[in-house]
């Protein structure tokens, strides 16, 4: 059957490992603004992308900043109002 569009779910990035560019796949329950954001191992935010206004239900998307992300273990974190979800991402040369 198909998931519940209630759903609050960080599936994690993709491919894992990466060569430096993330495709984080994820389910928000409802349309507030929501916040994806990478940490690296310190804890110090790289990189972020803001959604305004997302559509409920599952998401792709595509962290397109090649090259900004410096090899390493980095943790991808989705956070929309109340709810926080992570994931680990490793990123290759």
């Amino acid at each position: 059957g198909e998931l519940p569009a209630t759903v609050f779910a960080l599936y994690g990035a993709a491919p894992n490992p990466s060569p430096g560019e993330l495709t984080v796949r994820f389910a928000l329950p409802e349309g507030s603004p929501a916040t994806i954001e990478v940490l690296d191992i310190a804890g110090r935010r790289v990189l972020a992308r803001t959604l305004a206004a997302p559509a409920p239900g599952a998401q792709v998307l595509r962290l397109d900043d090649r090259g900004a992300l410096a090899p390493g273990v980095y943790v991808v974190r989705l956070v929309q109002g109340a709810r926080v979800a992570t994931a680990r991402a490793v990123v290759l040369l």
